[in-house]
């Protein structure tokens, strides 16, 4: 027996049950969970009866034994979903009753979004949509046939708050100052230019729902964190794994709280992006072996922000060298004496033989080694 998961716009997973399942509770909370998550529904909210498709809120269950192009055999719902969803009018509405869009409902909220906007004459990213409901809904299919469209004017200044941003301007204009409180746009913002949290009011700043959004956009939003949200665990390890720029991964470990920058957990995986955030890491961490090797595997540089008890280990500097050969330079000087690990080093980077000890540098053999690998390494022969 197989499970189908469907907003009536896609198909979200499915999954294979055996024929002896509950008749009443169908979907295992392994199940509940996959679907809560996707759709960002409570798990109590995804279940399904067996024999017929139900909905709750915007899911969409099905439970049959097979599957047709379109729909559910035996279930009475053989359209297609494009079908379904043209055969389903909805009428928009301002809050003064006036209708700007009442027709067939579109294949996405975007799209409906594009046909008010064209009838109001406003852009498409200040409009937004409820259905009685506090929260703006995020999918098409969470629309009730009547909706109530509401204009946001201050989104109509992302652009120009972006282009300010983009000219490295300074203190806002009056009439941009209205964005520093606008969650929203500013999110919207992050996304295109990580420098537009600085911007943001001390109130958002102080609001962890806010920080942990942006930093899950930006990791460049928690140095404008409070101190208390800089120190928060959960934020800091969302920053680290969702910054897309390398070298920010080093900046980020920079902007944690002291006791974060001596968290292990915290650490690590900050150094398994970015061998150079070992920099900002506290002293007793730099001298932990696990969290050098992961940095200096990742960047043989990190190995200068080592414990000198580390830069003397061999097998520490090994890994260094077989990342980048020049980091041989960060070595203890009995290391740089020692043929073996000079000898990888030439392998990756033939310059490395200026950081070799006088006597390997006169032996004809590493120099050749050193040769081989950059013709210009040479000039550092003795």
């Amino acid at each position: 027996m197989t499970v189908f998961v469907k907003l009536p716009s896609r198909v979200l997973t499915q999954k294979n049950l055996c024929e002896d399942a509950n008749p009443v509770k169908v979907i295992s909370p392994v199940h509940e969970g996959f679907v809560a998550k996707t759709c960002g529904h409570r798990p109590v909210d995804c279940l399904a009866h067996r024999g017929r498709n139900v909905s709750l809120g915007s899911l969409w269950i099905g439970l049959q034994t097979g599957w047709a192009a379109g729909g559910f055999f035996g279930s009475g719902h053989g359209e297609s979903s494009a079908e379904a969803m043209a055969s389903k009018r909805i009428c928009v509405r301002l809050l003064s009753g006036t209708i700007v869009y009442e027709g067939p409902r579109p294949q996405s909220l975007a799209e409906l979004r594009d046909e008010v906007a064209a009838t109001m004459g406003c852009m498409r990213d200040e409009l937004a949509f409820c259905d009685g409901a506090a929260e703006v809904p995020s999918y098409i299919e969470d629309l009730d046939e009547y909706v109530t469209v509401v204009r946001d004017e201050v989104m109509g200044l992302l652009d120009e708050f972006l282009k300010h941003m983009h000219k490295r301007r300074g203190k806002l204009p009056e009439h941009l100052l209205p964005v520093r409180e606008h969650r929203r746009l500013l999110l919207a913002a992050l996304s295109r230019d990580g420098r537009t949290i600085e911007h943001a009011s001390p109130e958002l700043l102080a609001d962890r729902a806010f920080v942990l959004a942006a930093v899950a956009i930006s990791a460049r939003a928690l140095q404008y964190a409070s101190p208390e949200f800089r120190a928060d665990r959960d934020i800091v390890l969302s920053a680290l794994a969702n910054e897309r720029s390398v070298l920010q991964h080093a900046w980020t470990l920079k902007h944690a709280a002291p006791e974060l920058q001596a968290d292990k957990g915290v650490v690590l995986a900050a150094v398994q992006k970015n061998g150079h955030a070992l920099v900002h890491a506290s002293a007793q961490l730099r001298a932990d072996r696990d969290v050098v090797l992961t940095a200096v595997a990742h960047n043989g540089y990190a190995l200068q922000y080592a414990s000198p008890e580390l830069q003397a280990d061999r097998d520490v500097v090994l890994a260094a060298v077989a990342s980048d050969g020049y980091s041989l330079g960060y070595a203890s000087f009995e290391l740089r004496a020692d043929r073996s690990v000079v000898l990888a080093a030439l392998a990756r980077n033939g310059h490395a033989l200026q950081h070799a000890s006088p006597e390997l540098r006169a032996d004809r053999d590493i120099v050749a080694a050193a040769v081989a690998s950059s013709r210009y390494a040479l000039q550092y022969a003795v």
